[in-house]
């Protein structure tokens, strides 16, 4: 288990694998059908994307979720979820954290080219989401603290009340 801080986003989700294992710098994932090569240590390349496009020889293993920000992650992963990080660092996931989500009036809106940013009535700095998520009949923003972090959870409509939610 790895903390929120320490994680090089984005991560990538490993799904339906047997086993991992590291031998000599390489990570290979075995699957029920091929066994993949995830990662060489080896090979020159900051992060795990480098030292992928280096790889010659072997099936690579294929992403099909990634995750690209914090909040992406805690709020789409379930517990027991394997991952491995931008320097290919690979950490489960575990829920462990009881956060506390408080629901927010927008006080001001200014619309720019691409986002929104959102400022709230009682909360220190402004939101930002991105223009194609927000409308105009959303009227308050839940936000959920996570450690030192806090994380958009939802645009509502209508006011929330405030609840736990296990991360």
């Amino acid at each position: 288990m790895q903390s929120l801080d320490r994680i090089n986003f984005p991560v990538f989700k490993l799904r339906q694998f047997n086993k991992l294992t590291t031998i000599d710098g390489i990570t290979r994932v075995e699957t029920h059908w091929k066994t993949y090569i995830l990662d060489n240590k080896n090979l020159l390349g900051e992060t795990l994307g480098e030292r992928r496009l280096r790889i010659k020889e072997g099936i690579i293993y294929p992403f099909k979720t990634t995750y690209k920000t914090p909040r992406d992650l805690v709020l789409n992963s379930n517990t027991g979820d394997v991952y491995t990080d931008n320097k290919g660092n690979i950490f489960k996931y575990q829920k462990t954290k009881k956060c506390d989500v408080k629901c927010y009036k927008i006080q001001e809106i200014k619309r720019l080219e691409s986002k929104v940013v959102l400022h709230l009535f009682r909360f220190p700095v402004p939101i930002v989401v991105p223009k194609n998520t927000y409308s105009s009949d959303i009227k308050y923003v839940t936000i959920v603290k996570y450690g030192d972090y806090f994380l958009l959870y939802s645009l509502e409509q209508e006011y929330v009340q405030p609840f736990k939610k296990k991360l």
